[in-house]
């Protein structure tokens, strides 16, 4: 995907992590649509999976937002991504973005809003720079 205007793609770990599934975050009208909308997906995906679990939710809400304005987003890398994404038993939801795509910096922040509404609940909002992490990227 050279195409500078190719909106990043998006892959949701769930159940089987060696089968993400391709995330299409639909565009709503507005942001708070698009934030909005990735909760609900999030949240039905965290439902399904304790429910495939036996129920069993693990509420370890991590309190360790200490910095207040650090963001919620994990980068993974090549180095953690086994740690941040495959090894992660919450519900990830993993973004290959690049740095000069205008349309990643917009969605960005929505990202932030939806993973600041998401603390405390088993899921997980990950960042991939897809120039950088090209053997991610290609798996």
């Amino acid at each position: 995907s050279s195409s500078s205007s190719s909106p990043p793609s998006y892959y949701l770990f769930s159940h089987d992590k060696t089968k993400p599934r391709k995330y299409d975050p639909t565009g709503g009208s507005s942001p708070e649509q698009n934030i909005n909308g990735l909760i609900q997906t999030l949240m039905d995906e965290t439902i399904s999976l304790f429910q495939a679990r036996g129920g069993s939710s693990h509420h370890h809400s991590s309190s360790s937002s200490g910095g207040g304005g650090a963001s919620r987003i994990v980068q993974a890398t090549t180095a953690n991504y086994e740690e941040v994404v495959l090894n992660n038993p919450n519900v990830v939801l993993v973004a290959f973005t690049a740095p000069w795509c205008g349309y990643c910096k917009k969605l960005m922040p929505e990202w932030e809003e939806a993973a600041k509404r998401l603390e405390g609940e088993d899921v997980t909002l990950v960042n991939i720079d897809a120039t950088e992490e090209t053997e991610i990227a290609s798996r």
